[in-house]
């Protein structure tokens, strides 16, 4: 092996730990960026099942409100209205997720 060959393989490992070394850094970011991100996907998932419980009171509600026309009786008005209150109110602390 001569001496250029040497010094060439020197340069050579060199380079390749400089790039190892940045590799292992960006590792590092890339990772803590990845971890924000689940905590964000987990707390859209938390915001999403609040509207979809909430959605379902007011679909409820609505249905309970429409016996009213078929039966007459107020009770399903009152309680339908009362689903439909729920249903607000839980979409509303749905928006207040973080």
């Amino acid at each position: 092996m001569s001496s250029n060959d040497a010094g060439g393989v020197s340069k050579f490992r060199a380079k390749y730990a400089q790039e190892a070394e940045r590799y292992k850094h960006d590792k590092d970011e890339i990772q803590n960026e990845a971890r924000k991100l689940e905590a964000e996907v987990v707390t859209d998932r938390n915001r999403a099942d609040r509207y979809d419980l909430a959605e379902v009171f007011l679909e409820i509600g609505l249905v309970v409100t429409s016996i009213t026309l078929l039966s007459g009786r107020r009770i399903f008005w009152h309680l339908g209205i009362v689903l439909g209150v729920v249903g607000m109110a839980v979409a509303v602390s749905g928006a207040l997720v973080h």
